[in-house]
């Protein structure tokens, strides 16, 4: 009964959890008819444990040794069981009309035996079928478009863009910390919700983990085809193992430096304008990777973490070519970067800066602030804004809602 049960809530939730999360469940319903059974006799265990330890705490850990030992018991068997390739399905939906389309699926089958309203039910469906996959051709038919996604992922960069000839790339892969890296609980959840199941590419700016924290989770579970870094050596461990790993896999590591062309979709120009041959210095973040994207009439230019030294660089070797319709912001908004006369160079109409809210480092600073409202035209932070998107059609760009 409990896998029955599971299994018509499973199925009863299937619209929302495939156009949320791209995912679906198959062994939901028999690790229900496994856990849920102890968890009868475990939580009200656990309510009685409540009232003991009030009067005898001393006794409180030996008392709930068996509710530790289900719980790390269930985290084993959860793990394991997600592993398994049949356990789950990856199903892609972008379009709100499978909620009524579900719902009417439902209504005809509750109305089998009902014939006055069985045949209007099934008609039903059938219309909601058709304009599917009416605003399906439309969509196919319509002009092709940039999308280019800025996560939010706290104090750090990550950002994805896809091309309209479906090449997918990511420019930074998130934050590390100790248990938690971006792209496990932020990228690689909206990669599968989005259907998108390779990168033809990941360019890394620098190798701060604030910019290369979810680079083994991106390694293990999804194809790459070329990594793309910025040529700096760093002596961190994130730094060797993503190298190792990605030489254990066969993942081309390249080094790109200011000049170099990146072909990854005929549709657009990607250029490398950092780091300049003659960089030179100990701090990682003035050999940032500077990528300008260029789709149509439109312009998109992504700075890492170069700061005002990396910028005068930049201003003297390309000049006018760093005119830019889309910045991403150098260096989380910090004072030392953002400098006026990169700013008035490149007087973008839209500038993203991606932090933390209330971070340690009191980013962004006020100064860069004033500076960024004084030469862009419309300034937005991922503190506040969250994830952004946006497309461009080649001669505008539009952010969506999301």
């Amino acid at each position: 009964m409990v896998v029955i049960v599971s299994l018509l809530v499973q199925v009863g939730l299937f619209p929302l959890l495939t156009y949320h999360f791209g995912e679906f469940s198959l062994i939901g319903p028999l690790a229900n008819a496994i856990v849920v059974p102890w968890l009868g006799i475990l939580v009200p265990l656990a309510l009685l444990l409540l009232v003991v330890t009030a009067f005898f705490p001393v006794f409180g850990p030996l008392l709930n040794t068996p509710n530790e030992w289900f719980l790390n018991s269930l985290d084993q068997f959860i793990n394991w069981s997600s592993q398994l390739e049949w356990s789950w399905m990856q199903v892609h939906q972008d379009s709100m009309l499978i909620f009524p389309i579900w719902i009417t699926a439902i209504f005809v089958i509750a109305t089998l035996f009902i014939p006055r309203l069985r045949w209007k039910m099934v008609i039903c469906f059938l219309a909601l079928l058709t304009l599917r996959a009416g605003t399906e051709l439309i969509q196919n038919l319509s002009p092709s478009k940039l999308i280019v996604t800025i996560f939010d992922v706290g104090q750090g960069d990550a950002a994805l863009v896809s091309t309209p000839n479906d090449a997918h790339f990511l420019i930074d892969a998130g934050r590390w910390s100790p248990g938690y890296n971006s792209a496990r609980y932020i990228i690689l959840p909206h990669l599968r919700q989005e259907g998108i199941e390779k990168l033809d590419a990941v360019f890394l700016s620098h190798p701060h983990a604030d910019h290369i924290g979810g680079i083994m989770e991106l390694i293990n579970e999804i194809p790459i085809d070329t990594i793309y870094n910025s040529g700096y050596t760093y002596d961190s461990k994130l730094y060797q193992r993503y190298q190792e790993a990605a030489a254990e896999k066969s993942i081309p590591i390249k080094s790109l430096q200011a000049g170099t062309t990146i072909n990854l979709d005929p549709s657009i120009l990607l250029m490398a304008y950092g780091p300049l041959p003659s960089t030179s210095g100990s701090d990682p973040n003035e050999h940032s990777l500077i990528l300008e994207l260029i789709y149509r009439d439109t312009e998109f230019l992504f700075t890492g973490d170069a700061g005002k030294q990396q910028e005068y660089r930049l201003l003297q070797k390309f000049g006018p070519l760093l005119d830019t319709d889309f910045l991403k912001v150098g260096h989380h908004g910090s004072r030392t970067s953002s400098s006026p006369a990169f700013l008035q160079m490149a007087t973008p109409e839209l500038s993203i800066a991606s932090l933390g809210k209330s971070n340690r480092y009191e980013h962004p600073h006020s100064e860069a602030v004033r500076r960024l409202r004084t030469f862009s035209e419309n300034t937005l932070f991922t503190s506040l804004q969250k994830a952004l998107i946006f497309s461009s059609d080649g001669t505008k760009i539009s952010r969506l809602q999301w």
